[in-house]
């Protein structure tokens, strides 16, 4: 099971995280708060 967070940095931009070791950088706290919620989705799709 796939757990996602967002750190939002001090510059506005935040990286999204998983604890299975996928990241990604975005612009803002609501683009990463959305890659989160789609990669959650798309581990849940595949279990």
């Amino acid at each position: 099971m796939c757990y996602t967070d967002v750190t939002t940095h001090a510059d506005g931009t935040a990286t999204a995280f998983c604890n299975c070791g996928w990241t990604e950088e975005h612009p803002s706290h609501a683009a990463a708060a959305a890659a989160t919620d789609a990669h959650h989705d798309a581990e849940l799709a595949y279990s």
